[in-house]
């Protein structure tokens, strides 16, 4: 196992494990397919509390209200940008015309017989993102949407999360809408976050014991953010005013924002460990 990994891993798991002793592995919830409507984290703090929106009113609120979707396989993607193709090059890095590059899902590319290869350039695809599958490509010629696992020297997700807010912003700029906005926003987040843990878990070579203890880790995490932003949101309602909602929204969602990027560097040095057998004594 990379001494990166362990370091984080023990960084995150003394940090935060010890603000929810209670929570063991053996009490964290199943995690579902990637498939699922609502993920496990995300239905287990809010969803069941009646306090959040569904996911199914994600989409319907952020979906652009000025423009259909271009092709029927992206009506249920909440943005999508047209961008031109340029390359792919090893290892597992593709490149657009204006140079933002990114890893592909390795199985996607697979599945599709890595048919990129044959992509001219300047071709015309689309960059795209939904609760369902996350970000993805799109190719309208072939109708199939590869995933895209992480970008190289800038963050996709928080781009694509700030391109919803802006055009969800045609809604509306009251209190309600910017505590809406923020409640929104905090579903992709835990969505993205699930989406991230059921990749890690899901490594073919993940040994049992780690799996159990990335679980615990990312549980006692994921709940010492609503720790945080319900004291912090205490504090500012007893302040008074209206400000208190929307900026105890803003507050919790930089805690997850937070904890995805540090779960998405852990997944990506675990990745290259355990997705290859073990060599003999090695774990």
């Amino acid at each position: 196992m990379p001494a990166k990994y362990k370091v984080l891993c023990a960084l995150l798991y003394v940090s935060f494990a010890t603000m929810n002793p209670a929570h063991g592995a053996d009490q964290a919830p199943a995690l579902h397919s990637s498939d699922q409507v609502i993920p496990s984290l995300h239905n287990e703090h809010h969803v069941a509390a009646g306090n959040m929106l569904t996911t199914e009113e994600v989409n319907l609120k952020f979906k652009n209200p000025d423009r259909e979707a271009p092709h029927p396989e992206m009506a249920s993607c909440l943005y999508w940008e047209k961008v031109s193709w340029k390359a792919y090059h090893d290892i597992n890095t593709s490149y657009l015309e204006d140079n933002r590059s990114f890893e592909l899902d390795i199985r996607d590319l697979k599945q599709t017989k890595f048919d990129v290869l044959k992509w001219p350039a300047r071709k015309e695809i689309y960059l795209c993102y939904s609760t369902r599958r996350g970000i993805t490509l799109f190719d309208p010629e072939s109708q199939v949407h590869l995933r895209i696992i992480r970008g190289f020297g800038w963050n996709i997700l928080d781009y694509i999360t700030h391109k919803i807010e802006d055009q969800s912003k045609a809604y509306g700029y009251s209190t309600y809408d910017m505590v809406m906005r923020n409640n929104g926003l905090t579903v992709i987040w835990e969505i993205e976050i699930d989406r991230l843990v059921q990749n890690f878990v899901s490594l073919k070579y993940l040994p049992e014991p780690e799996r159990k203890k990335f679980i615990e880790m990312t549980n006692a995490r994921f709940r010492s953010c609503q720790l945080l932003s319900d004291f912090a949101g205490n504090a500012l309602y007893a302040q008074g005013g209206t400000r208190a909602g929307p900026a105890t929204g803003s507050y919790h969602l930089k805690l997850l924002q937070s904890l995805h990027a540090d779960l998405a560097e852990i997944y990506n040095e675990a990745a290259f460990a355990y997705s290859t057998p073990p060599e003999p004594g090695s774990r």
